[in-house]
């Protein structure tokens, strides 16, 4: 009688298991989200990364380089360090952030090197990935991309007729594209709506999108931590960018 009583009691607690785990078994999310602030505004830093980790969620930042410790309202390095060790990517978005369709070849090629060396020379992580400048390239700038970089983020998913976003895995990770928060816009509940339901389709859909901010003013930050409250239900499909395009 005893040994029954266990073994009841066993298969009881494995069905209770096998239960519980369908319960807390997130949607298996096909696609893949990656959330990135633009220019390396402080409160990326400030308002982002407490937000983010509130829910589990990890972004990047895009760095421009020569803001770092010199720019009033940017990222200081301590902070990159800090964002680093929060498992955040890096990511380099040149060195002045200039429109790279107006530079000399010899001009774009130090905004892609010397960001990017840079980055690495810091122990930043993401030095492999671009966020062009402007959403403004030609063939010229991508070919300089891919002699320096692994992936770059080109433009807005609107920025196409029809809405690009690319595969994921990416078939062309120098084609990713993102949505930018602030033009649906965030600040409204109608706006995080349709935000969230593209971000569900795509995630639905395998493919890969960002979500970009830039500066959150406090005057938005609680329609960003509602955005983000939100974007919360996609936990299992976010990555930074030095996991998904490498260091």
């Amino acid at each position: 009688m005893k040994a029954k009583a266990i073994l009841l009691g066993v298969a009881l607690f494995s069905l209770t298991a096998g239960c519980d785990e369908l319960i807390t078994e997130p949607t298996p999310w096909t696609g893949k989200l990656t959330i990135t602030f633009d220019d390396g505004w402080e409160s990326a830093y400030t308002r982002g990364l407490p937000t983010l980790r509130q829910h589990r969620l990890r972004g990047n930042v895009a760095v421009v380089t020569e803001s770092v410790d010199y720019w009033d309202g940017f990222l200081t390095l301590v902070q990159l360090r800090e964002l680093r060790d929060a498992g955040w990517s890096l990511v380099s978005h040149s060195v002045g952030h200039p429109d790279l369709t107006t530079l000399t070849d010899a001009g774009l090629e130090r905004q892609l090197a010397e960001s990017k060396a840079w980055l690495q020379a810091n122990d930043l992580p993401g030095s492999s990935v671009f966020i062009v400048p402007f959403h403004s390239f030609g063939g010229r700038e991508l070919a300089a991309i891919r002699r320096h970089y692994s992936a770059a983020r080109i433009a807005n998913a609107t920025f196409f007729h029809p809405q690009h976003l690319e595969s994921w895995p990416a078939a062309n990770p120098y084609g990713l594209t993102s949505f930018e928060a602030s033009t649906f816009p965030f600040t409204t509940s109608a706006g995080r709506d349709l935000l969230i339901r593209e971000v569900e389709a795509a995630m639905r859909a395998g493919q890969f999108v960002d979500v970009l901010f830039h500066d959150i003013p406090p005057e938005e930050f609680e329609a960003f931590k509602a955005t983000i409250a939100a974007l919360a239900r996609f936990r299992s499909a976010n990555a930074p960018y030095h996991e998904l395009f490498g260091p």
